[in-house]
Order: structure tokens, then sequence, then C-alpha cells
């Protein structure tokens, strides 16, 4: 587990409040921060478009927001 996303679980939500991004990519579960996904995944290398918005979470499905929990 990338340190990224350990604190991600760790923290919960607390460090996205301040109107920032979050992406997951699909495939591994990365987790990534900024205004738009990545061209591609640092740790499994998949294209960008496998990257999910996850905060906010208004356009985020139900059934990931209940994954991240």
């Amino acid at each position: 587990m990338s340190f990224e996303k350990w604190e991600y679980r760790t923290n919960g939500y607390r460090e996205f409040m301040d109107g920032s991004q979050a992406w997951k990519c699909t495939l591994c579960g990365d987790i990534r921060h900024g205004g738009a996904p990545p061209g591609e995944c640092p740790y499994c290398l998949a294209p960008g478009h496998t990257f999910r918005q996850v905060w906010p979470m208004k356009d985020t499905p139900a059934h990931e927001i209940k994954a991240l929990r």
C-alpha cells in the first residue's frame, strides 16, 4: 500500500475539505491529488482514463463511496 493511500485511509477526508480533488485508480486503488487525473497510474501504469473522481463526492457513485469507508 502506498503512503498516500495509507494517509488517505488514516486521515479520512480532512485533507480534501479545502476544495481540492482526489482521483482513484480503478485497477489498483491508488489515490492521487490534483485538479485532474494523472496521465497514467504510477503504480500499475494504467492509462489516465481509468481514474475516477472520489473527492468531492458529488460525482462518485454510491458503491464507490461505500468502498472508501
